[in-house]
């Protein structure tokens, strides 16, 4: 039984294997983002991704979102006290309003806000009063991560630089069902500061920092054959 595989140069694989995933309870989304709507399927439990206000520009391994002026939707879920967001995304800024490129925002006003500039990545929510920021270098794309512990902490995760900071403590108020803006709006404002998002999860559980480091691996990856390698 052979026990090596030899490969003569320049041989490569074209279809590498991926490092396993943990198990992720209650995941709503996981979307790798590229092309247009149709070559970003959603294999979370949430249904596929719709338009949002103004339009999003596409490209083939990311979508570019602009707050109010362009974003997509997540359709209705369940507002969780418990919750794990998860993204690799980079700061385009530009536009005329708001401070930071909004990431995630439940468009009831109720859940976690997570928005990024070019310096921090910020969280907002229900119950919560000036939290800290996560320093960041938004011009790379980077693997970001948040989790929301009922009566807990708000953990933010840069895994690409391997940093965290525990941003808040609190229990968030839950909501009723809604939509969730995929690269923003919130309501009522006119952020319009742009984001590239190349893949996005979110999940109504709390996953452990070992399990969001294997998802990291997993994905860093999986990027890295789509075209965007060094996340």
């Amino acid at each position: 039984m052979p026990t090596a595989i030899t490969l003569t140069a320049p041989a490569s694989f074209t279809n590498p294997i991926l490092k396993p995933l943990p198990a992720i309870s209650g995941l709503q989304m996981w979307t790798y983002f590229g092309t247009d709507l149709a070559h970003s399927p959603n294999a979370g439990s949430a249904g596929a991704l719709l338009p949002g206000a103004g339009s999003v520009a596409w490209a083939p391994n990311y979508v570019s979102c602009k707050g109010s002026a362009g974003d997509l939707l997540l359709p209705t879920i369940t507002q969780a006290t418990s919750e794990t967001w998860m993204c690799v995304c980079r700061y385009t800024g530009g536009g005329t309003g708001g401070a930071f490129a909004q990431l995630k925002a439940p468009t009831t006003g109720f859940g976690a806000l997570v928005s990024m500039g070019s310096t921090a990545l910020v969280f907002q929510g229900t119950g919560f009063a000036s939290p800290q920021n996560l320093v960041i270098n938004g011009t790379p794309f980077h693997f970001y991560a948040m989790t929301c512990t009922p009566g807990g902490s708000v953990i933010f995760y840069d895994l690409s630089l391997g940093t965290q900071i525990t941003v808040a403590t609190g229990t968030l108020t839950p909501g009723s069902p809604t939509q969730v803006g995929i690269g923003g709006p919130y309501p009522a404002t006119a952020n319009d500061r742009g984001s590239d998002l190349a893949w996005m999860a979110l999940a109504t559980s709390v996953m452990t920092l070992a399990a969001i480091q294997q998802t990291y691996a997993h994905v860093k990856d999986a990027l890295a054959a789509r075209g965007i390698p060094g996340v």
